[in-house]
């Protein structure tokens, strides 16, 4: 074989590889772009639900402040109640104290307080 045969087979063996390793490359590149797209999919599919999840996170939280106005609310309100409670018991006592004064006049009732009980005839505090 001469020379130029030598070559031209050579550049034909070096043409082959290059297109072998073209065919490669572009299989390998058909392969990435699909999974780029795929990627890309997914990736959108993550920012609808990332969106979705934090409008339900906006939504639960005024939820959650909503509750904790009505919380403070009935904390108030209740406290109110525990003040008119407490006044009604103690205008109760005032009024039965004046009924004795006027059914027994003479009687002491200097001892009589709303916080006892009676316990075997004797004005005994009340435990809490």
């Amino acid at each position: 074989m001469d020379q130029f045969s030598l070559q031209s087979t050579q550049k034909s063996l070096d043409l082959e590889q290059k297109d072998r390793a073209l065919a490669l490359s572009k299989t390998e590149t058909s392969r990435l772009t699909n999974e780029v797209a795929e990627l890309t999919t997914q990736v959108k599919k993550s920012d609808e639900l990332l969106a979705d999840l934090q409008d339900q996170l906006k939504t639960l939280e005024a939820e959650k402040e909503s509750w904790v106005l009505k919380e403070k609310d009935f904390l108030h309100n209740s406290e109110l109640l525990k003040d008119q409670i407490g006044s009604s018991l103690n205008m109760g006592f005032q009024l039965a104290l004046e009924q004795v004064r006027v059914l027994y006049p003479d009687a002491d009732l200097s001892p009589a307080d709303i916080s006892k009980t009676v316990v075997d005839g004797q004005l005994v505090d009340i435990d809490d």
